[in-house]
């Protein structure tokens, strides 16, 4: 709008703007008859839009160049159609951000299934998304209310409810621990990363 605005024939002469603003309503009510009765439309996806589209960016360029000489509804009018996408803009934002606000206290205390807990380790479901794999995170508990993250595995072929017994094992290098898991189908060894 405010490039359309500095273009020297249309700042001479500001009413072909409104006129512009106008034909776009006029082409858009026709569109919109011409599919509501015979359910005909242009073609593609984006060519019905671009006479309301028009019309929109006229009207907001018109205001622009007119605000001061306006009447009061004038530029309520004309002032809507330009300042509409800035309160979407700001509206869509606020509302991503809000979300986050309100849903990240959530997510953060949400419990995580525990399958097995010993005082020597813990084994829990581990941070994941909606459609990611599984993953299983090891912990190990330290005095009574601190525990160390020991690392994530997504490597195993069991179910994580069968597991009846864990033993953790010496890691043969840093930045990983061996886990012996014993379930219901028999021993497995599972390594967990940091």
């Amino acid at each position: 709008m405010l490039a359309l605005a500095r273009i020297t024939p249309i700042r001479s002469s500001p009413q072909r703007l409104k006129q512009l603003h106008l034909g776009g309503w006029l082409a858009s009510l026709l569109l919109f008859g011409g599919f509501m009765c015979w359910r005909v439309s242009l073609t593609g996806q984006w060519l019905d839009v671009l006479p309301f589209g028009l019309a929109w960016v006229a009207a907001g360029s018109y205001f622009l160049l007119r605000r001061k000489e306006l009447k009061w509804p004038s530029k309520i009018y004309f002032g809507f159609w330009f300042s509409y996408p800035l309160v979407m803009a700001v509206a869509f934002l606020a509302d991503r951000i809000l979300f986050v606000i309100v849903s990240v206290p959530l997510v953060a205390f949400l419990p995580h299934n525990v399958y097995f807990k010993s005082q020597y380790c813990v084994i829990q479901d581990g941070a994941r998304g909606l459609i990611a794999p599984r993953i299983l995170e090891l912990l190990t508990p330290i005095g009574f209310v601190l525990e160390r993250h020991e690392g994530v595995t997504q490597n195993f072929d069991f179910a994580p409810d069968s597991i009846v017994t864990a033993t953790v094992l010496p890691a043969s290098k840093p930045g990983e621990a061996i886990v012996k898991i014993i379930t219901n189908r028999g021993p497995e060894r599972v390594i967990f990363e940091r």
